[in-house]
This record gives structure tokens, sequence and C-alpha cells, in this order.
């Protein structure tokens, strides 16, 4: 049986780490690694394949910019990086539900819109 090698590959913490202290090469990294997993956490939300493509970019910048709120001692980077995700989505459902709303001032007198 051929021993186990070991990987190359830096661990998630190490990535974590390194993008803490300004090294944005261990983030496309992350992205690489991980952006199947938001995407499925998104499109478990919203289910529509054209707005969890929007939302990508902007769920692994916010998470980055935020990643000194990580800590490895309450969880898995994996399990913080999905609740991220998907409090992003509900955040962009509340979002399109707002905007959705007719402000009474804009209503016509005579009852149409």
């Amino acid at each position: 049986m051929k021993p186990l090698e070991a990987s190359s590959e830096p661990t998630d913490d190490e990535l974590i780490d390194r993008l803490k202290a300004g090294d944005r090469t261990a983030g496309d990294v992350i992205v690489k690694r991980h952006h199947r997993l938001v995407a499925q956490a998104v499109y478990h939300v919203i289910q529509d394949l054209a707005t969890v493509e929007d939302l990508m970019q902007d769920i692994f910048v916010k998470a980055f910019r935020k990643i000194h709120l990580f800590n490895r001692e309450l969880g898995k980077f994996t399990v913080w990086l999905v609740t991220v995700s998907r409090h992003e989505a509900i955040n962009h459902l509340r979002r399109g539900k707002r905007s959705r709303h007719v402000s009474l001032d804009d209503a016509d007198p005579e009852g149409g819109f």
C-alpha cells in the first residue's frame, strides 16, 4: 500500500492567516477552492442561477472584508463561509421585496398606479 503524501496545498487555516495578513493570492485560492460550495448555498436560497452568479463576487468580497470576524475556535471556515453566503442571499431577497413596494406618494389619486 502506498503511503499518503503530504499535500502541497495550504490548508484553509493557513490561507485565512495569509488573507488576514493582506495576501490577496490567498483569497484567490479560497475562491477557487470554495466557489461551488458558496454557489450551492446561495442557490438553495435564491434558486436562480443568473442571480447566484451576480452575487458570488459580492459574497467573497464581503467575506474577505469580514475575515477578521472568523474565529476558528468556534467552528470550521466552510461553515462560516456558507453562513455568510446564505445571509447575503437572504438580504438580496429582502432588498428585492423592498424595491417592489410603491410609495403612496407615487400612487395615482384616481386609484391606479
